[in-house]
Parts: structure tokens; sequence; C-alpha cells
């Protein structure tokens, strides 16, 4: 539900100021966590850690396809998880280590001073670039008032968006802390809302805003709707597998720290894996149409095996 608010916050102040609040939240969350008392003030951090995380990956993304062909636009995304091949092995044998000798909290806390200054590269190239362009006369450094940036991120949409989807199924969660469940009144009520919310999105995009967030022509286009649901579902399922994966393998399996973080990285890790191998065949073959449903099915086949 990040993607599309800071997608579009990216188009209007700029790739280098998005990641920089995207790297705020990764700071923000591992000092939360590793600070943390009881399970409200954990829960915040990994709210700011979710939107970190889905921030960063969704401006890197942008990044790649800003400076990237379409032919070879599959290869440098994939190549972005390059890294991810070597990691988690790297990870698995730390944690063990960091669990016996400075603890869970600093092994979260370490991330507040190693993550700003990895991300600072990157930033400082993007606002040398940015200002580099901006004296050339590439981008408008005009400034814009409340009303303007409001109107160019759609606010409106944006809130209908947001607010839909969390009063929607927000009460999901929340129905088993109730005492009458489902029968609780104000369960049944949100849920009303936040589908009433997100049935007048589509009429506010098309007869309201300026910039919609979700024009109401990419509905009819057959290519975006199926990538769409086909993303949807990928993430249903990837959650719904590996949601309590490491819960499971440690408790049921009797795994240790080690080997449970090899576990449930390995899907990731062959999954990286051919999506190189099919960037690359997707650029000498410059063909698409089949290539997304290998990546997929074949990561978790060879997982299993």
């Amino acid at each position: 539900m990040a993607n599309p608010p800071i997608a579009k916050i990216s188009d209007t102040i700029g790739r280098s100021w998005t990641l920089v609040g995207t790297v705020s939240c990764y700071l923000l969350s591992y000092i939360l966590v590793s600070a943390s008392q009881n399970f409200a003030q954990y829960g915040v951090g990994l709210v700011f850690y979710t939107i970190a995380q889905t921030g960063t990956n969704i401006v890197l993304d942008l990044i790649v396809s800003d400076i990237s062909s379409a032919r070879w636009r599959t290869l440098a995304v994939t190549i972005q998880f390059a890294p991810f091949l070597v990691m988690p092995w790297v990870a698995a044998l730390m944690i063990e280590s960091v669990l016996a000798n400075i603890g869970w909290r600093w092994g979260v806390g370490m991330l507040a001073f190693i993550y700003p200054p990895c991300g600072a590269f990157l930033i400082g190239v993007l606002f040398f670039y940015q200002r580099k362009a901006k004296k050339m006369g590439i981008v408008q450094t005009a400034k814009l008032s409340f009303y303007k940036f409001f109107s160019l991120i759609d606010g409106g949409g944006l809130a209908l968006l947001c607010a839909g989807f969390g009063m929607f199924f927000l009460p999901m969660s929340l129905a088993s802390t109730t005492p009458s469940n489902w029968k609780t009144g104000w369960i049944i009520a949100l849920m009303v809302v936040g589908g009433v919310l997100l049935i007048s999105l589509p009429f506010y995009e098309k007869f309201l805003a300026n910039h919609p967030i979700l024009p109401t022509h990419y509905f009819k286009n057959k290519v975006i709707v199926l990538a769409a649901v086909m993303y949807f579902l990928d993430s249903l399922c990837f959650s719904a597998s590996h949601s309590y994966l490491y819960s499971w393998v440690t408790i049921s399996h009797n795994y240790d720290a080690t080997r449970a973080t090899f576990f449930i990285y390995l899907n990731g890790v062959v999954q990286a894996t051919v999506g190189i191998l099919v960037g690359l065949a997707i650029g000498k073959l410059r063909r698409t149409s089949g290539f997304y449903f290998v990546v997929r099915s074949f990561a978790p086949l060879v997982t299993v095996l």
C-alpha cells in the first residue's frame, strides 16, 4: 500500500529526497525496535521498517527504469539483488554470534549505524546529478505551493486509497482481539466505510483528480490489469507461506538460528539467480512472454527439491 504514495512523491520531489526519507524510516525503525519495551513499540518500529523497505525498493526500481532501456530493464532490476546471493549465508553465520555476544537489541541497533552511511553514497550521487540537471535547465526549479504539491501527488486519491484499504483490512486482524469478535459493531462499520472509500476512488480519480494516482484508463489495459493481479497473488502466496516459516522450522523441526535463516532465504537466493539469468535471456532474445512464470515457479520448485 506504500508503493503508490512513495512513487508519486518521488516523481514530485525527486528520487534523492525520497530516498532520504526512506533511509530515515529505516533508521527510525531500527532505533524503535532495538529500544522497544513491549509489543506495541515493536509493532510501530516494524511499521516504519515496512515503509522504509517498500519505499526504498520502489525508488531503486524507478532509478533503474530511468537509466536503463526497455530491452535490458529486467536485467537491470534483477541485478540489484546480486548481493542477496551472498548476504543470506553471511547473515546466517552472524546471527548465532550476535545472539551469543551482544544480544538481539544491539544486533538490530547496529544497523542504525551501518545502513545510513551505506545509503549516503547513492544519495550523494543522486543529489550531484540533480544539481547538475538543474544547472543545465533539464528539470524545473520553481518552488511548489502546498496546493500544487497536494495536487501533483494526488493527495485526495492517496487518502482514499490508504484509508480505504486500512479500514477494510485492519478489522480482519483486530476482530479476534475483541470480546464479541465479528459481532463488534465498530469492526463491521470500519469495513463498510473502507469499502465505500475504495468504491468511490475510481470516481474521484476520473472526475476530480488533476494528476490521478490510478488513472481509470489503466483498468482498460489488459497488460496492466494482469500484471496487478499477478503481483497481488504473488504477494499473497509469499506472505501466506513465509510469514510463519521461520517459527515453524525452529519449533517443529528444532532448527537453530543459522539453519533456519539458511532455509527461509533459500527461495529468495534461487529466485534472484534465476531472475538475473532470465534478464540476460530477455536482453538477448528480446522477448518477455512466459519468463515471469519461469522465475516465479522455478524458484519454489528448486527450493523444495
